[in-house]
């Protein structure tokens, strides 16, 4: 199998995530994967037994985050899966993702025996749930205490999100790297994620950005909060539900009806205040991620 048609080769995953998430073009995504692997772009193993395939991974490095590795792997019939094939597969992500941080999203044919050997070889999984809300519902009052976001230090505003978040369930998708988490920062604001609504989105500044949510327009009806966090030494004040308060009385006056978040299912706290908030878990995926932090 020397000329590899990643096209075909990946062609029942593109399937089942297409079935999986059927908001989001995933063919239309891994056109230019596909690109990059047909060319050797991209670094990559095959398992092969005679002309069959049984296993593959592939490795991209995070243009914004240097210090992260994405990997993907899949294997074409689960009962092929065995230790000694697992060892080739992720002893090479390892080789080759060296003191960076490896995520890997869901393993295409995955198994039960699969997670467990992840999980010996020093990975850990994070669930996030998708949660909605009707903003219909909501009549609340906005504090006076929060400033909408006018001219923002960006760099500011990642490193308040990061002293936030870093040892918290979802400290893991941050970078280590300064610089690197400033460019992240910078690419939410510039819409990655969906256009910023300035109008639902607030701080709380003191010395520094004490507080802070971001909400972006997911469509003409919906909205999503790209994030939300409050400084370690204010929290348990009552702070998130304000500016929870305040984003979803914003953007029902901006005539959006629904709003979206993502928040990991380790974190009770955030799941109590969201659903206080009207928030419930939708019926779409669960967002599973394996990481494996070297640092």
């Amino acid at each position: 199998m020397s000329d590899i048609r990643w096209d075909l080769v990946l062609k029942p995953e593109i399937e089942y995530l297409s079935n999986l998430y059927r908001d989001i073009d995933i063919k239309k995504e891994f056109v230019p994967v596909i690109e990059m692997l047909n060319r050797n772009i991209i670094k990559s193993r095959i398992i092969v037994n005679g002309n069959k395939l049984i296993a593959y991974a592939y490795a991209i490095e995070s243009k914004t985050l240097l210090d992260t590795i994405y990997a993907d792997a899949g294997f074409i019939d689960k009962n092929d899966i065995n230790d000694i094939r697992l060892d080739y597969i992720f002893n090479w992500i390892d080789a080759i993702s060296g003191n960076r941080k490896v995520l890997m999203n869901r393993i295409y044919n995955s198994s039960d025996g699969l997670e467990d050997y992840l999980i010996r070889h020093g990975y850990k999984k994070a669930v996030r749930y998708r949660l909605v809300s009707s903003i219909n519902n909501s009549n609340s009052v906005c504090s006076n205490e929060f400033l909408t976001l006018g001219n923002i230090d960006y760099d500011q505003f990642s490193d308040a999100e990061y002293k936030a978040y870093v040892d918290g369930p979802d400290g893991f998708l941050f970078s280590k790297i300064p610089s690197c988490r400033h460019n992240a920062t910078r690419e939410m604001f510039n819409g990655k994620y969906g256009d910023i609504i300035n109008k639902a989105s607030f701080l709380m500044v003191g010395s520094e950005i004490d507080a802070a949510v971001i909400a972006s327009r997911k469509d003409d009806e919906s909205a999503f909060i790209d994030t939300i966090f409050v400084k370690k030494d204010l929290r348990s004040k009552g702070l998130g539900r304000k500016l929870m308060e305040c984003s979803m009385m914003a953007l029902k006056s901006l005539n959006y009806d629904k709003i979206y978040l993502y928040v990991n299912s380790e974190n009770t706290a955030a799941l109590n205040l969201y659903r206080s908030l009207g928030f419930i878990k939708d019926d779409y995926p669960e967002d599973i991620i394996y990481y494996k932090i070297k640092y």
